[in-house]
């Protein structure tokens, strides 16, 4: 009988101890979630380029340097009406800083918001439109190419390169686009 109730006060015990030691995780689990929803909160607080300014973007297909150096808004394009307001043309150039070459196509990505958050995603199938085919941007090389969005009317946009990847993929990097210093 001595055994049992030396038994049973022994899981009592061990219950007791696994019940503190689970207080303590959770602990450092909240703390834990507390310092990375501040760090969060800080990478929320971006740093916006502007026209000329040239980023760095650290990627697994290469590094390179972009240069947002001008945007137009227009009317139509091609002969055809944009589907929102008006069409945005950014113009950029690419420089392979890297030690191998690029794969030109496998950079393209952009994505331009509005004041109200709303979305578009650069279109590539106009004919005149500056696009990377599948030519590789050799070390020390740059390369000119073109945006075209199809958006609302706005005073400023901001345009995110490589925007949603993982930063371990490719650097995230935004331009911030006043409306006044479109080239026309």
């Amino acid at each position: 009988m001595k055994k049992i109730i030396l038994a049973i006060t022994s899981l009592i015990v061990l219950l007791g101890l696994a019940a503190c030691n689970s207080d303590e995780e959770a602990t450092e689990e909240e703390s834990t979630n507390t310092e990375n929803e501040t760090s969060n909160d800080e990478s929320n607080d971006e740093e916006y380029l502007n026209l000329g300014d040239t980023a760095e973007i650290q990627s697994v297909v290469g590094d390179y340097n972009i240069t947002v150096n001008s945007f137009e808004l227009l009317d139509e394009f091609e002969g055809s009406q944009p589907s929102r307001d008006t069409y945005i043309l950014v113009q950029f150039e690419v420089e392979n800083i890297g030690d191998s070459p690029i794969v030109a196509e496998e950079i393209y990505g952009a994505t331009i918001f509005d004041t109200e958050e709303l979305s578009a995603e650069s279109a590539y199938h106009y004919d005149s439109i500056e696009v990377f085919g599948d030519e590789e941007i050799q070390p020390g090389e740059t390369k000119e190419g073109e945006y075209i969005f199809s958006h609302t009317e706005s005073n400023s946009y901001t345009l995110h390169i490589n925007y949603a990847m993982l930063d371990s993929v490719a650097t995230n990097v935004t331009y911030e686009l006043f409306v006044e210093d479109a080239s026309n």
